[in-house]
């Protein structure tokens, strides 16, 4: 307890010096009784301040104390807490954007507290394996070339990648839970095992595939699934000045000289950096995908259903999402450059 806690008067002694000032009991024997009965030591001034203020308002309750007062109403940090609890993905950033945006008070310092007080704790997942010190380098190496790319030159790539289809929360998407009723792990099934392997692209265009794929894959399988859906994903264009780029990430089997070379002959690839899923807009593609899966898990009984379900998703994103995610790039190239090389939000 600190000193200042300690010198404060319950309220249960302020009303026993109360009630004794009313039977015109002295000052001193008010004090006698007070150290014998609550061990507190006080004084004169004391009493004399608390039998004004008892008169005064009627009350022993400490007034009011000038300042600044409270951003937030009780209304409000209801809504607050509301909407934590019940928006998937909401955070204390973008409830306090959209508060300045409306012209409304509540800094992130203050949501913060507000979700504290209301014994609020957010959950998110791991966001992956940490770039090694020399991938680094070739990160901010890269990121310095494609600097001056704009939108201009980032719509004529087509990027691609494979992942494992599932109904899953979405990687960083925070999550929020009273405190008293936070999740068991253990309770949730594995909703792998209903999951599907596919390989997808888009492009600036609008212009995108999904391919489902059972076996393992590996160079040779990878070589097959080009031969079959690479000009659907790179389509010949009789201008020459329309020429589409093709990005794949750094996996071992992408970057095998069998498959390097059979793309080559075919389309121009773009160089990519090693362990940079931050700055592959397919993987933000695949987060929303996820999350829409995992709204819908009660629904999905089989890995049958989660592939009609993806395609049902993924063909319904708009052309304007799939920009907006292109016209983020310059942005993600100049944060990588301020991060030194290092991982990225997205």
């Amino acid at each position: 307890m600190s000193n200042s806690q300690s010198r404060k008067l319950p309220e249960e002694v302020k009303h026993f010096i109360i009630v004794k000032k009313q039977e015109n009991v002295k000052p001193k024997l008010i004090i006698e009784e007070v150290q014998n009965r609550y061990q507190r030591t006080i004084v004169h001034s004391t009493i004399n301040r608390l039998w004004m203020k008892f008169q005064r308002t009627g009350s022993t309750q400490d007034l009011p104390r000038s300042g600044r007062p409270q951003a937030l109403n009780e209304r409000e940090e209801r809504v607050i807490v509301r909407n934590l609890l019940t928006i998937p993905g909401t955070s204390i950033k973008s409830i306090a954007l959209d508060r300045a945006r409306a012209g409304q008070p509540g800094s992130r310092r203050t949501i913060a507290r507000t979700a504290r007080r209301n014994k609020l704790i957010p959950r998110t997942s791991n966001r992956g394996k940490e770039i090694t010190g020399r991938n680094i380098i070739k990160r901010l190496a890269w990121a310095k070339i494609m600097r001056l790319w704009t939108v201009l030159e980032w719509r004529f790539i087509v990027f691609t990648d494979e992942t494992l289809l599932y109904p899953k929360r979405t990687k960083g998407r925070v999550i929020w839970y009273r405190q008293s009723s936070l999740p068991r792990h253990e309770e949730e099934p594995d909703l792998r095992l209903k999951g599907v392997k596919v390989w997808g692209f888009i492009s600036y265009t609008g212009n995108r595939g999904l391919v489902k794929f059972e076996e393992t894959m590996n160079a040779a399988n990878y070589k097959d699934l080009l031969d079959n859906h690479l000009r659907e994903a790179v389509p010949q264009e009789e201008d020459p000045a329309y020429e589409l780029v093709f990005m794949q990430d750094g996996a071992k089997y992408h970057s095998a000289n069998d498959v390097i070379n059979h793309l080559r002959q075919r389309v121009d690839v773009l160089s990519w950096p090693p362990q940079s899923p931050d700055l592959n807009i397919m993987e933000n593609i695949w987060a929303a995908l996820q999350q829409e899966l995992w709204v819908r898990r009660n629904q999905l009984r089989n890995a049958g259903d989660v592939w009609a379900a993806a395609r049902e998703i993924f063909n319904n994103f708009t052309l304007m999402s799939i920009r907006n995610l292109y016209e983020s790039l310059p942005n993600r190239i100049n944060k990588v450059i301020r991060a030194k090389g290092r991982r990225i939000n997205t």
